[in-house]
């Protein structure tokens, strides 16, 4: 995006300012509202892990990874640490950042297809099944459903999640040091020592989850090649 964040927000903004509700109320099913208000009660991570559990045929490969990583970036929107819904301006913002929007009309219309719920907020659940073109009825279906290759993935999902936590505390650490090292002083040439030398470390081999995350991965993949069908996304 070429726009300042100023004007990102500004743009989220104005666009969740006109947007009108749905008639007709929820998109839940009365048989399913219980276990979906079970799921907008818990985490990102619980949605995340529903959707894969629901769609494992589909996602057993190496699809989940995107999933993961999308979660991760959903989570950076969030009003609060946790929070499995974004409010309506955030999520404006998080579409916009993610390029799949480029109107303020394209992301009003984006948001009434994503809310199925119709409670004017976002959570990582609706989003997931509006990008990979699914819906509630079919999510709660397949999710019913016996399948194999859950346990798989379960691993290769945990295994993974370990990589992205690493890398997150690693960011982390280093922007910590850079503004460390910007004081100047003792602390500050410290700071900068130790900032080089994580620069100049090799991450991949530093980082032992990222062999045991691959190593589940292929183990996901096999499964998932026995019992592949297409993924279609909003891509």
């Amino acid at each position: 995006m070429t726009e300042s964040t100023s004007d990102s927000m500004a743009h989220a903004a104005a666009a969740a300012s006109t947007i009108a509700p749905k008639p007709g109320g929820s998109g839940i099913d009365e048989k399913n509202k219980p276990k979906w208000d079970e799921l907008m009660a818990g985490t990102v991570d619980d949605q995340a892990d529903a959707f894969l559990k629901a769609f494992v045929l589909e996602f057993g490969g190496n699809k989940f990874e995107e999933v993961l990583d999308i979660a991760s970036q959903f989570k950076k929107f969030a009003p609060a640490k946790g929070s499995p819904e974004l409010e309506e301006h955030q999520a404006l913002q998080f579409l916009e950042k993610r390029g799949e929007t480029s109107t303020a009309a394209a992301l009003r219309q984006a948001l009434k297809e994503i809310d199925i719920d119709n409670n004017h907020k976002v959570s990582f659940l609706e989003y997931a099944l509006y990008k990979w073109k699914k819906n509630s009825k079919e999510f709660f279906e397949e999710l019913a459903k016996p399948k194999g290759g859950g346990e798989a993935l379960a691993k290769a999902i945990a295994a993974y999640r370990a990589v992205l936590a690493a890398r997150e505390a690693r960011a982390s650490k280093m922007e910590e040091l850079k503004k460390q090292a910007e004081k100047g002083g003792v602390s500050g040439n410290r700071a900068a020592m130790e900032l080089k030398q994580m620069q100049s470390e090799d991450e991949t081999a530093m980082n032992r989850n990222e062999v045991t995350a691959a190593a589940a991965k292929r183990k996901a993949e096999k499964v998932g090649r026995r019992h592949h069908q297409p993924v279609t996304d909003r891509d």
